[in-house]
């Protein structure tokens, strides 16, 4: 029995004695050669290309849906329509008072008549005072009947007078009430056109957000549309990393839906003003080689290529401490990095292949 326990712990004491030795080991590797990419990650989001939301610039009750989720819309296509029973009497209203006004106008045809009619008795009465001025210097007739000639000449006058004041005043009076009243007729039918909701480009309907007899409000989408089967992707890229992009940059998509397959793409746009509250900044991307089936909304995981290398010697990353120190069998080494990718990182100077590394505690 005690030659057993003794043989029991000389076979403990040994492993212990040998697992340090297997513990360096395990730890200890040399650089490797592989192909290297440097890349930024960001999430993002599908949408379809010219996505936007429609919105009402009225408030009022949907009369009708005349689209479907789904549905091709082509641009200027009504896709509601909203109950517009008051701004419509309101533009028939409108239209009635400009045709009122325009018959109006044609007052001004009476008074013309009557400006002529008073020119010709003006005329007449002229003649008659000048004629009686000749016989009153001829000492014929009395000054009761030249005055009376007088009296006539200078009433017409001032009748023919009064008419062309009359006109003009009722002229530019009609002809302003014509403005006003087609202005009104504008408006009210441009308002009228509020209440039908059209399509903006040709596509696709994606989303109808009310239900005839809802309540419409301006604040609140009518619904969201976007080119048909054509989709980019919205990225979030953090504050840190958003000066290592640039338009044209390749960028790899992964998404959930089409797990083990990988999508090419392209950077074609970034927006200049960071989101406070995130702390990121909006990149669009277009791809290169789109997904058979896609849908706005669906998320995806995006690594943006920033520079490649094929054959760089690389370390993994958490074998490097400080930026640039590694661990050898002779002590610490200062190393010169290259590319990093999100596990490994290329050692350019410090090092060579034959190096045997130690993983920092």
């Amino acid at each position: 029995m005690k030659q057993g326990l003794c043989a029991f712990s000389t076979a403990v004491f040994a492993v212990i004695l040998l697992l340090p030795g297997c513990s360096s080991k395990k730890n200890t590797i040399s650089p490797e050669f592989t192909d290297i990419v440097e890349s930024v990650y960001a999430s993002a989001t599908i949408a379809a290309a010219d996505q936007y939301m429609v919105i009402a610039p009225v408030t009022g009750l949907l009369e009708a849906n005349l689209v479907q989720e789904g549905d091709s819309v082509t641009a200027g296509q009504v896709i509601a329509r909203i109950d517009n029973t008051n701004p419509a009497l309101n533009a028939e209203n409108a239209r009635l008072a400009m045709e009122l006004s325009r018959r109006n106008l044609n007052n001004l045809d009476e008074i013309a008549a009557q400006i002529q009619t008073a020119r010709r008795q003006l005329v007449q009465d002229s003649v008659n005072y000048t004629r009686q001025q000749e016989l009153w210097r001829q000492e014929i007739g009395t000054r009761a009947q030249l005055e009376s000639r007088q009296l006539a000449w200078e009433v017409s006058k001032n009748t023919v007078r009064a008419l062309q004041v009359r006109y003009n005043q009722t002229r530019i009076q009609l002809l302003t009430a014509e403005q006003q009243a087609a202005n009104t007729a504008a408006i009210t039918a441009r308002s009228s056109n509020d209440f039908v909701i059209r399509s903006l480009i040709a596509g696709r309907v994606y989303t109808l957000n009310y239900k005839p007899g809802e309540m419409v409000v301006p604040q609140q989408p009518v619904a969201m549309l976007g080119r048909a089967g054509q989709f980019i992707l919205k990225l979030e890229v953090d504050e840190v990393d958003i000066a290592r992009l640039k338009p044209g940059q390749k960028a790899l998509v992964s998404m959930e839906a089409w797990q083990g397959k990988v999508f090419e793409a392209r950077i074609s746009r970034i927006l200049p003003n960071m989101d406070s509250r995130s702390q990121t900044f909006r990149v669009e991307a277009e791809f290169m080689q789109q997904p058979p089936a896609l849908y706005p909304g669906m998320s995806a995981e995006v690594n943006v290529v920033i520079s490649e290398k094929k054959n760089a010697m690389v370390i993994p990353l958490d074998y490097l401490k400080g930026g640039d120190k590694v661990y050898t069998a002779q002590g610490k080494k200062t190393v010169k990095t290259g590319l990093r990718s999100l596990e490994k990182i290329e050692i350019l100077e410090g090092i060579s292949k034959e190096t045997e590394l130690k993983k920092p505690e």
